[in-house]
């Protein structure tokens, strides 16, 4: 088994290779829209457009996250999946709660642009390593 669960999968391949490209389409499609921002004045609803497209393949990415956990019909392997994703989601959300309560209640400040996407995103890879640590060395449960 690889590091990134599922990659030694005919699914797992084929998801790992639409990641990639979906990751590589939002870098492009972010430096660009950083650059166009900053050399042209726009407004109104052509910036919010422009705001907006770097976001699209963030959106694939989880969808193609779905499309793989369809594609997969190794159980093992989906089932590792979707642990990674339940830790990143309780991750995620037990955040969200906490910040919002520190806003609400003790005038915290809000978190900063895309911690909440960089944090599922690292704690999803983050679970799927130590999940494929401990099933190399015979611990899967």
């Amino acid at each position: 088994m690889s590091w990134w669960i599922g990659c030694s999968s005919p699914a797992g391949k084929r998801y790992r290779r639409r990641a990639l490209i979906a990751m590589s389409l939002y870098l492009v499609i972010l430096f660009a829209c950083v650059k166009l921002v900053r050399n042209v004045p726009l407004h109104g609803w052509l910036l919010h457009v422009v705001a907006l497209l770097p976001a699209v393949p963030v959106l694939a990415v989880l969808a193609i996250l779905g499309r793989y956990l369809q594609e997969e019909t190794d159980e093992y392997l989906r089932m590792l999946a979707m642990r990674s994703l339940i830790v990143a989601s309780g991750a995620l959300l037990g955040t969200i709660v906490v910040n919002d309560f520190l806003r609400a209640i003790a005038e915290g400040a809000a978190l900063d642009p895309f911690v909440c996407f960089g944090l599922f995103f690292v704690t999803f890879g983050i679970a799927q390593s130590v999940q494929g640590l401990a099933s190399r060395n015979g611990d899967d449960g």
